[in-house]
């Protein structure tokens, strides 16, 4: 458990309520946290724990002071060999480092991909997104060891991304899908892949602009500095191109 939520309160609460042991670091400005750890100044390699029934609270310095919440160990401590050096760990930091090596791991296979990054004041949008993230980086996992390939995270994300619109996209028979019919399917602007783009700067000007299509359609004179590269045509960025590419008859 991480030291931001945990505390000699809650590893209480879990083995005393919930018969389940925990194990994590622990911040020293926490409730209850023993006077003599706190206070205590330790050397290199030394420690001292605390103990108030299943609880168990020990400090250890190895390069700097590290403070556990145990209700799994004790002060009991082990050798360890680490390229080529022995060095003697308290037998919790060893146990909290297996485990935390995965949630680690997962924290990096997922921070480029970081669908949560934008604010919001909703926690369980949050949340959401979050396990749903997660949930696609352990599809990814099983998807590797049921055929044996090594493929890229970004690669298999885009696999993913185009087998869902391939499947759903256009399911519903006859049905109107944002004013698009099944026969509308032979214009190449409704059913391509098109994306907006900046008109590029000329030498005459530095901000060039062209006439929305969709506008123009509906009788105004509006220009604007984006436009579809694949279509050649002006749109602005609000409705217009959403409209062109969507509708038959924008």
């Amino acid at each position: 458990m991480d030291n931001y939520y945990n505390s000699p309160e809650l590893a209480r609460a879990l083995k005393q309520h919930h018969s389940t042991d925990c194990v994590g670091t622990l911040k020293l400005n926490r409730k209850n946290v023993p006077k003599e750890v706190k206070e205590k100044k330790l050397k290199k390699g030394e420690i001292i724990a605390r103990h108030s029934g299943p609880v168990t609270v020990l400090k250890w310095c190895r390069q700097k002071n590290v403070t556990f919440v145990s209700t799994y160990h004790n002060e009991e401590t082990r050798r360890v060999t680490k390229r080529g050096k022995e060095t003697v760990k308290p037998l919790c930091a060893i146990d909290y480092n297996y485990g935390m090596g995965g949630v680690d791991l997962k924290d990096q296979l997922l921070h480029m991909f970081l669908v949560e990054r934008k604010r919001t004041t909703k926690w369980y949008i949050k949340l959401f997104k979050r396990l749903l993230n997660a949930t696609v980086l352990n599809s990814l996992i099983i998807f590797r060891q049921a055929t044996g390939t090594s493929i890229e995270q970004l690669s298999y994300r885009i696999q993913l991304v185009e087998g869902l619109f391939t499947k759903y996209a256009r399911t519903g028979g006859e049905r109107n899908i944002q004013g698009r019919r099944a026969s509308d399917n032979t214009v190449p602007r409704l059913q391509e892949r098109h994306f907006i783009r900046k008109l590029a700067p000329k030498s005459e000007k530095s901000k060039p602009q062209r006439r929305c299509v969709v506008c123009s359609k509906h009788g105004k004179k509006k220009t604007s500095v984006y436009c579809c590269q694949e279509c050649d045509v002006g749109l602005c960025l609000e409705e217009c191109f959403e409209l062109y590419h969507t509708k038959l008859n924008y």
